[in-house]
């Protein structure tokens, strides 16, 4: 939350009813867990007294591009400050879309939360996550009595892919 309100401080104040405008895609249901903890962050941004006169607008279940294309150019019209995709699913269409933006000269600044590419008005967010793996493989490999280790992963996805790749090379230097 307190990188987000960082994030915001670069945002042009200075408009018509709301200081603020964020959109967020979620890429399921706002109950589903990393959903439900990011809308309780934007419930709490949107009510608290950190930045008044906050519209926080959200699409749930955007998962495809065609849609994701349509919403975040909408909010770009729009005029919002901030465009949020909370999961590394949104990377390319954000990052193209970002770029095409800065092009055009718009203020809108954008987010993916465990995404893994960054820009002029683009920044991700958890992108370390590799180094928490590298650390606990590296304590793997130190308490493994065989050398061996096991890691399960639910999706084979590029976070993933990373996140197995520091954690394989630290249980090799652990033990």
């Amino acid at each position: 939350m307190l990188g987000l309100l960082f994030f915001l401080s670069f945002v042009s104040l200075a408009r018509s009813e709301y200081a603020v405008r964020i959109g967020l895609l979620y890429n399921g249901e706002i109950a589903d867990g990393w959903n439900y903890a990011v809308e309780l962050g934007r419930a709490h941004l949107q009510d608290d007294v950190y930045v008044a006169d906050i519209l926080a607008e959200y699409h749930e279940s955007v998962l495809n591009e065609t849609d994701m294309d349509r919403i975040i150019s909408d909010w770009v019209d729009r005029d919002f400050d901030v465009v949020i995709g909370t999961s590394w699913e949104y990377q390319t269409t954000i990052t193209r879309i970002a770029a095409e933006t800065l092009k055009e000269g718009k203020n809108t600044k954008f987010a993916v939360l465990t995404g893994w590419e960054t820009g002029p008005n683009l920044m991700v967010t958890v992108s370390k996550l590799y180094q928490v793996k590298y650390l606990l493989g590296y304590l793997g490999g130190l308490m493994s009595k065989s050398g061996k280790q096991c890691y399960i992963g639910a999706v084979r996805d590029d976070p993933c892919m990373r996140k197995e790749k520091g954690e394989a090379r630290e249980t090799k230097s652990g033990s």
